[in-house]
């Protein structure tokens, strides 16, 4: 059985960061919330969940924007969140050098952080991603979140989904996948 890891992150972000790319004065893509399915990529189905809280370093009280957004709390990770160095460990340790998946520059955050956190990483597994094949099939990539895949494509939505939560997105993604390759497409993974 072939197995890949989907992965999905939520980080740091204020009202207009995300038009500025971030630019504001201590504006820092931190990560805040890591979520990972393991796949079985012959059937696409979902192995194992992971599932990480995060405690922004350098700006550790988040705004109220991303709150509204994500449905994260301060209070969250102050009880239930690690130090990014711990998640990331976590992550690996889950991930077992599988290849990685993901919809969009996640792998540039993951690199930001490990920078922001004085982490220095060789052989960062290899992150593919998905963004092109969703294009390849009709998906409007650019306009297109991956927590609102399967509203895009008219798709089933995933039990208690919450958009801008990273596991509920990582599930999103794996629907819209399963959606896609039902019609005869080949699977991406």
């Amino acid at each position: 059985m072939n197995e890949v890891i989907l992965f999905d992150l939520e980080f740091t972000a204020w009202e207009g960061s995300q038009n500025r790319n971030w630019s504001g004065t201590d504006e820092h893509r931190e990560i805040v919330q890591i979520g990972a399915l393991c796949l079985d990529t012959e059937n696409l189905l979902e192995l194992a969940t992971f599932e990480r809280l995060v405690q922004p370093r350098i700006n550790p009280r988040l705004s109220t924007y991303f709150t509204d957004l994500t449905g994260i709390s301060n209070e969250d990770v102050q009880v239930s969140g690690v130090p990014f160095a711990h998640a990331f460990q976590d992550f690996l340790d889950f991930a077992s050098a599988r290849c990685f998946f993901c919809y969009g520059t996640d792998e540039d955050v993951l690199r930001e952080n490990l920078l922001l956190n004085k982490m220095f990483l060789t052989g960062l597994p290899m992150v593919h991603d998905l963004r092109n094949w969703f294009r390849g099939h009709g998906v409007d990539v650019e306009n297109v979140n991956s927590g609102h895949l399967t509203n895009a494509l008219g798709c089933q939505t995933p039990v208690n989904h919450r958009e801008h939560n990273a596991l509920s997105d990582c599930r999103s993604i794996l629907n819209a996948v399963k959606f896609i390759v039902s019609s005869g497409a080949p699977t991406p993974f």
